[in-house]
């Protein structure tokens, strides 16, 4: 079944099928079959154009971010209740002579910079999970995050590394022994509040969701503009996230 993911994964882009589309279009021309090449590059495009708008893409991320699939706590709770707070995996580059703070990706930094900022108003414990599934493979996430949230002013003796899971189920479960019977908030890109909510389910007496990271922001204006390649790649995002949705639900019934 681990061939189905890469499947799964390409489809979700817009740009993949756009270029997906426009390649059969030219097999079909050069099989001379001008109608079906035709229609097949106008779907390309169709494709492209659709998913490029940032009003599409704003429709698209508005049930996850802010609609019937978002998650957000009514009031954050930031007193002596909260048990731990959980800051998941996203990116860290290994790559590269750059600086150590530019290794880390847009999310890790809003999702590790917020846990600090937490951290400092409770005394809540901080757990980071995340294993080696960067480009280099010696490299675990949940040991740079530690090093970031330490440099953020977190004490090292309050926050757990759980060098541990290439996915986000992967990594809740690993570290599932420190969410028992606690209070645990949550703190992740806001796309991901309804899949985090479903798998906490069962494994922490009670469960809060601080987003960040948003791709949108809640507007709905109708409007419309050349194409966007932020558009194309929030887009991507919102498919992909409606796809792991779908996937914890079937894994779960199976």
């Amino acid at each position: 079944m681990d061939f189905i993911k890469p499947i799964a994964l390409f489809f979700v882009s817009p740009l993949n099928i756009t270029v997906l589309l426009a390649a059969i279009a030219v097999l079909l021309w050069r099989g001379n079959k001008p109608q079906t090449a035709h229609r097949c590059g106008l779907l390309a495009l169709t494709v492209f154009i659709v998913f490029s708008q940032p009003y599409v893409a704003n429709l698209l991320l508005y049930p996850l971010e802010f609609g019937s699939l978002s998650v957000k706590s009514e009031q954050i709770v930031t007193d002596s209740s909260v048990d731990v707070i959980y800051v998941p995996a996203c990116y860290y580059e290994t790559k590269g002579d750059i600086t150590e703070i530019a290794r880390f990706s847009p999310c890790s930094l809003q999702r590790l910079t917020q846990a600090a900022i937490l951290a400092k108003q409770t005394t809540a414990r901080v757990v980071v999970t995340g294993g080696h599934f960067l480009a280099d493979k010696e490299v675990a996430y949940a040991d740079k995050a530690k090093s970031l949230l330490m440099a953020l002013g977190v004490a090292a003796d309050s926050i757990s590394a759980i060098a541990e899971g290439t996915t986000t189920m992967e990594e809740i479960v690993a570290a599932r022994e420190l969410f028992a019977n606690k209070h645990v908030l949550v703190v992740s890109s806001a796309t991901h509040g309804y899949r985090l909510q479903a798998m906490f389910t069962a494994l922490a007496k009670r469960m809060d969701f601080y987003p960040v990271d948003y791709n949108s922001n809640g507007d709905l204006a109708v409007f419309l503009s050349i194409p966007s390649a932020s558009a194309l790649e929030s887009s991507h995002k919102s498919l992909y996230e409606y796809a792991a949705i779908i996937k914890h639900i079937l894994t779960e019934n199976s």
